[in-house]
């Protein structure tokens, strides 16, 4: 009885399950390539569900061939309408089965080989099916993974080492306490022991399926804690550099306004003598002072410091700025979201234009409408490379952390970050809404 039980499994419910397992890693692998195709969700299951019965269906009849025209031609067509319809990645839908299909042909010749030198062993041809089909498509989603993978790291997507090898625990194991299951329902099995064995067989396929993505979102929001936390780190120092820097400027102030009190009773002993030198002296003295003095951008306290720290720095780079700020009122923006913002793309921006043979760089500021509206413009030598929706930075071992958090800052405040590359010349915009910021939303 217990073995009529296992042959039924063996013939059918294994099949299926495995036929579906399969479908449902392969179609996880293209979505996981990246969609851009807007297409209801439930529209995209039930068309890839219609494409699992047609797949399964087409199982019973044991035809490799038809098998592997459904998956080679059929499946690419599919997900090039449901989930991305550029050139390139229909021949990485190609290549997710001809990677299934490879792997199935070379563990089916694996484990003939195998039979043949007496390494593995089975007194029926339904536990060779009970082997085959759950370890085959746990071997699948590891390549399929591996795969993955590797396409998006050409993408400037890091993927550890670490999670390369953490995938593989689960299914080294799985694919062992199989063998075992398989070797012992050999020995003896009865009608427990078959519930016994789909159940752990069902239950290790799922995990394989949810295991990977498991270790994947600890690691991501491992991730972003340190990102965070970088965040936090820069953002203080920012902010405290600006802060020592005011400090510095208010006791410059009240050093030249000391010394201002001495030249003009200098001017007034020189008037009295009629000394035409001591006077053109004095006026070099005042035309000194005033190009130490700090000039005025904005009404901002913060910006306006900002700009004079990195013009003071353009200016010893020759680079030739052009900074023009409208009336426009800051004080919806809180003082550290001004230094990331404005330290962060000034920084980049000096960078590029120190590179570049014109060395300009031109900062407007205005009010359009309900917007405050921020566009900086400066020289490259070459276009910056894109990556994960921005840019990165030539800095070797340089993170790029800057212009994250000049989006997180943008982005706190209801904003939209643009950037544009023309020529020689590289532009970054920012719209911020007057009123759509929310000053607590990250406090």
């Amino acid at each position: 009885m217990a073995e009529s039980y296992l042959r039924l499994i063996a013939s059918i419910v294994i099949p299926v399950l495995g036929s579906a397992f399969l479908i449902f890693i392969m179609v996880d692998s293209a979505m996981r390539l990246g969609i851009n195709r807007f297409i209801e969700k439930k529209i995209r299951i039930a068309s890839f569900c219609i494409f699992s019965a047609l797949v399964i269906g087409l199982a019973t009849f044991q035809n490799p061939i038809i098998n592997a025209i459904t998956l080679v031609i059929v499946f690419p067509v599919l997900c090039h309408f449901l989930c991305n319809n550029k050139k390139n990645y229909f021949l990485f839908y190609i290549g997710i089965s001809i990677v299934t299909l490879l792997i199935d042909f070379s563990l089916r010749c694996l484990v003939q080989v195998l039979i043949y030198n007496g390494i593995l062993y089975f007194k029926d041809a339904m536990y060779y099916v009970l082997l085959y089909v759950p370890v085959s498509k746990i071997v699948t989603i590891v390549f399929l993974r591996l795969y993955v993978a590797l396409i998006r790291k050409r993408h400037h997507e890091d993927i550890s080492t670490k999670h390369y090898m953490a995938n593989l625990i689960l299914p080294v194991f799985s694919v062992v306490f199989i063998y075992s299951l398989v070797y012992y329902a050999q020995i003896y099995i009865d009608l427990f022991g078959v519930g016994l064995l789909l159940g752990n067989m069902v239950i290790l396929l799922a995990l394989n399926l949810y295991y990977p993505k498991m270790i994947e979102i600890t690691e991501k929001n491992n991730l972003l804690q340190n990102e965070i936390m970088l965040y936090n780190q820069q953002e203080k120092l920012q902010f405290q550099y600006y802060e020592e820097l005011e400090r510095k400027y208010g006791e410059s102030r009240r050093i030249i306004h000391d010394i201002r009190n001495h030249i003009i009773a200098m001017e007034e002993l020189s008037k009295e003598s009629n000394n035409e030198k001591a006077l053109s002296y004095t006026k070099g003295i005042h035309q000194m002072l005033n190009d130490l003095g700090q000039k005025y951008y904005s009404s901002n306290k913060v910006l306006n410091i900002i700009l004079n720290d990195k013009v003071s720095r353009m200016n010893s780079l020759e680079i030739h700025s052009d900074i023009r700020i409208g009336d426009v009122d800051l004080r919806v923006i809180e003082d550290i979201d001004i230094t990331v913002i404005f330290g962060n793309i000034l920084d980049n921006a000096i960078e590029a234009a120190t590179e570049s043979s014109d060395k300009e760089l031109t900062l407007r500021i205005d009010q359009v409408q309900d917007f405050i509206s921020i566009r900086l413009t400066n020289s490259v030598i070459m276009q910056p490379v894109k990556q994960g929706g921005l840019y990165k930075s030539k800095k070797k071992d340089h993170t790029g952390i800057g212009l994250k958090n000049v989006k997180r800052a943008v982005e706190k405040y209801h904003g939209d970050l643009q950037f544009e590359g023309q020529d020689k010349n590289f532009s970054v915009s920012i719209m911020l809404p007057i009123q759509g910021g929310n000053k607590n939303e990250y406090n």
